[in-house]
């Protein structure tokens, strides 16, 4: 299929796919990988922002929610449960707050065909019980949400982010340096 526009200028099938598929794809590769990593950016900075006006206080882990995915390899089932702690703590005014941490665990549960329930883990196994004492981050303003007193609770985030900007940027660039001579030569065909 070829598409005439003007008096000298066609447009084939081929081209536009090319521009379409390939420069699209890179282009919106590489601005979501810079969507994410002024994301990252931006939370990294609020959280040092407020850092310094950040009190600590210990709250209670109150209940655990969970989300399972169950997945089959080589036959069996396996559960994946999600564990996040939901945490309540009383702020230095003695308002009662309650939050689910962001942070969590996996628990992996195996299901034999004999079996009718999951295989579970004994409680003590668990890195969060309920009843627990755990430190929590509490900002005053409020600029930044209640998080528990951990590196990958403050920085995970941000750092999440930015590390998967800079891969949906690298796949970008890694694809430009890939299909550039078809790109080009298709932007060519157009203006040339």
């Amino acid at each position: 299929m070829t598409i005439a526009v003007g008096v000298m200028l066609t447009i084939t099938q081929d081209t536009i796919i090319i521009l379409a598929l390939g420069g699209g794809m890179i282009l919106m590769f590489f601005l979501v990988g810079l969507g994410l990593i002024w994301l990252g950016l931006k939370e990294w900075l609020t959280v040092m922002r407020a850092r310094p006006r950040l009190q600590v206080v210990q709250g209670v882990v109150t209940r655990i929610e969970t989300r399972s995915k169950q997945m089959v390899v080589n036959g069996k089932r396996t559960y994946q449960v999600h564990r996040f702690p939901v945490i309540h703590f009383q702020t230095p005014t003695g308002a009662a707050r309650s939050f689910q941490s962001e942070v969590g665990e996996v628990e992996q549960r195996y299901r034999h065909p004999s079996w009718w329930t999951p295989k579970r883990q004994r409680a003590e196994e668990f890195e969060f019980v309920v009843g627990q004492s755990i430190p929590v981050l509490y900002d005053p303003a409020e600029e930044v949400p209640p998080r528990m007193n951990r590196w990958s609770a403050l920085f995970g985030p941000s750092v999440s982010f930015a590390a998967g900007g800079l891969v949906f940027c690298g796949a970008s660039v890694l694809l430009w340096f890939v299909y550039r001579a078809k790109i080009l030569g298709a932007i060519w065909d157009i203006i040339g």
